[in-house]
């Protein structure tokens, strides 16, 4: 999350009111373990199943025709090569820049967490499940 520990994290989340509000409807303290329970909790909300899926297991018709023409060029161009796994990503840490020079230099990725010369410009792969809802796009937003 960007944070140097877990008190800090529950330094922040305790000022938000929002999440005071919650917790303490559920008669919870907020803890770091709460925090990822909640968190969990969540997640296991978050399931997907669309056409892609279909398609993934065998289901030839699921998808459109455009759909499968954007598949193959989704394959063709070596997206697959980080965005991978049934999320389409989420799963891995990629160099920014590693194909075309990544312009924003201030913020080096998790080098400024590990100090390892190896992480600088290093960032989590985006999943891209529910793309289409989830904009900006790109590290800092800017598409």
């Amino acid at each position: 999350m960007g944070m140097p520990d877990s008190n800090s994290v529950v330094k922040k989340f305790k000022k938000i009111a929002e999440y005071k509000k919650i917790f303490t409807d559920a008669n919870m303290k907020i803890t770091y373990d709460n925090m990822a329970e909640a968190i969990a909790a969540f997640e296991r909300t978050l399931i997907i199943k669309d056409r892609f899926d279909l398609f993934m297991k065998g289901n030839q018709q699921a998808l459109q025709e455009d759909e499968i023409e954007g598949l193959a060029l989704f394959i063709d161009k070596g997206c697959t090569t980080c965005h991978t796994g049934p999320l389409l990503g989420g799963n891995m840490y990629q160099k920014m820049g590693l194909l075309k020079p990544h312009s924003d230099t201030s913020d080096k990725g998790i080098f400024d967490l590990t100090g390892k010369e190896t992480d600088k410009f290093m960032f989590k792969v985006p999943s891209l499940r529910n793309v289409a809802l989830t904009d900006p796009y790109m590290h800092h937003g800017e598409i």
